[in-house]
């Protein structure tokens, strides 16, 4: 399933507000949801799926815990496993490299590839659209999927003040992830301008994206006891 939102900058501004972001962060966690901590092996790829998976493993969700990025997240539980990975900044890549160009610059090392062996249910957070993470959400859920794993991917659109490089590999990354009956992708498609207010909600945007993502895997696992 693919969840896109679209958001005008007025939308956007009452969506903080009727979300009750701060009452909703205090909850506690539907009881549905608490597996039991074998069960499920949570996987953040790139940076911001890092600091998605940061954002559950506080949220006192229980399981495995794994982020693979090309540097360590800061104020990281030592709970939470690392895996470094090489990427190379978007935005200093070829500019006439496709996309499928751009996704081959990641390599999967060994650690990597072992995350699709485990029995657990796999689940994937990851922000479309940046190198790391777009390439390995591709490549992995791909490797899911063959090896018949029962996995779950989770994603975020890139913001437009994001760029058009980083929506247009976003795109394609969402045109092949579309195939997985649990692919889930939010999209918030902002106008914020970098003026006035719009910097308060700029400074949100990516706290936001995190708490959206968790929302989505609430959704998608209160019933799957």
């Amino acid at each position: 399933m693919i969840i896109f939102e679209k958001m005008t900058r007025r939308t956007y501004i009452q969506s903080l507000i009727t979300l009750g972001l701060s009452s909703f962060m205090s909850k506690s966690v539907p009881k549905e949801v608490q597996f039991p901590e074998n069960h499920q092996h949570i996987i953040g790829l790139g940076l911001a799926g890092s600091e998605t998976i940061k954002y559950i493993f506080q949220r006192k969700i229980l399981g495995e815990f794994t982020y693979v990025a090309n540097e360590k997240i800061s104020a990281c539980p030592e709970n939470i496993n690392f895996i470094y990975c090489f990427s190379p900044i978007i935005t200093r890549v070829d500019k006439d490299m496709s996309n499928q160009e751009v996704v081959n610059q990641i390599k999967v090392n060994d650690k990597i590839l072992s995350l699709v062996e485990s029995d657990k249910k796999i689940i994937l957070f990851s922000g479309l659209g940046g190198c790391l993470g777009t390439s390995l959400t591709l490549k992995l859920g791909e490797l899911l999927y063959r090896k018949g794993k029962n996995f779950q991917i989770f994603t975020s659109f890139p913001f437009s003040f994001e760029g058009r490089r980083k929506r247009s590999l976003a795109q394609y990354a969402v045109e092949q992830l579309s195939y997985y009956d649990n692919f889930h992708c939010h999209n918030f498609d902002d106008t914020i301008k970098g003026k006035g207010k719009g910097n308060l909600l700029m400074s949100r945007a990516f706290e936001i994206g995190r708490e959206k993502q968790f929302e989505m895997y609430l959704a998608a696992n209160e019933k799957q006891t």
